[in-house]
């Protein structure tokens, strides 16, 4: 099973404002994936100890600055072009051991996705899928090492932080045609913008990207195992919702 690597961030990228659908409404189908565990006052951090000498940070959890921050919105197509759903987020990811979502725990925080464990600056320490007025988030709970980044804990202290997810998909969907791309780099007509990770029209219809006839195309991620969560350090978010919410944990 081939593995595309893609991200949430764009230094250069213009808002992208429309939705596939009211993703609260996209949700109810299903019930909401463990609704309330960000709510939980007390956290198993035991673990986090054994973390830090894979990651290069401190096992001392004094050393933390927690939050709880927005790391994607789903059916909501982000300015990369991709679209994180309901349906796939919340199936079963056998290798984890837990729903697909639920893979940020545990896994990195890194800065601008530099993927080099030993630079991490702290750890995911637990994933829910909440509602935020009328969308889906995934919120997660994350803890920053100040020793090792102090202007990181400091921005998300005061709720500045920027954030952006880090994903391995084994394939997409094109919303258009429904094709199953399983390389970004031979995407449907539809689609073979997104290689180069930028918004995209349906490029068949010939017509400029914001004409009344275009069609907005995007990538459905079919089963996106998190690996990371990036603070981002002079660069924007494609989804841009993507900010440190809560400080007090």
């Amino acid at each position: 099973m081939s593995k595309n690597f893609i991200t949430a961030s764009f230094v250069e990228a213009s808002p992208l404002h429309l939705m596939s659908g009211n993703s609260i409404r996209a949700g109810l189908e299903t019930k909401v994936a463990d609704p309330g565990r960000l709510q939980k006052k007390l956290l198993d951090l035991s673990w986090l100890a054994a973390a830090a000498s894979k990651y290069n940070i401190s096992p001392d959890l004094n050393d933390y600055q927690f939050a709880k921050v927005r790391s994607l919105t789903l059916e909501l197509p982000n300015r990369n072009g991709h679209n994180f759903s309901f349906k796939f987020l919340t199936e079963f990811c056998i290798e984890s051991g837990c729903q697909f979502y639920r893979t940020f725990e545990g896994k990195p925080i890194l800065v601008n996705h530099v993927y080099k464990l030993e630079t991490a600056i702290g750890v995911n320490v637990m994933t829910s899928i909440v509602q935020d007025g009328p969308y889906l988030v995934i919120e997660n709970i994350i803890a920053v090492d100040r020793t090792k980044n102090p202007v990181a804990a400091d921005k998300l202290a005061a709720g500045e932080a920027k954030f952006s997810m880090g994903a391995n998909a084994p394939a997409f969907i094109c919303s258009v045609c429904n094709e199953t791309i399983t390389t970004l780099e031979k995407c449907c007509v539809h689609t073979k913008g997104s290689a180069i990770l930028r918004p995209f029209y349906d490029i068949s219809l010939n017509e400029p990207e914001r004409s009344e006839k275009a069609q907005l195309a995007y990538l459905d991620v079919i089963n996106p195992y998190f690996i990371e969560l990036s603070y981002l350090d002079g660069q924007d978010p494609a989804d841009p919702r993507a900010w440190s919410v809560e400080t007090k944990i």
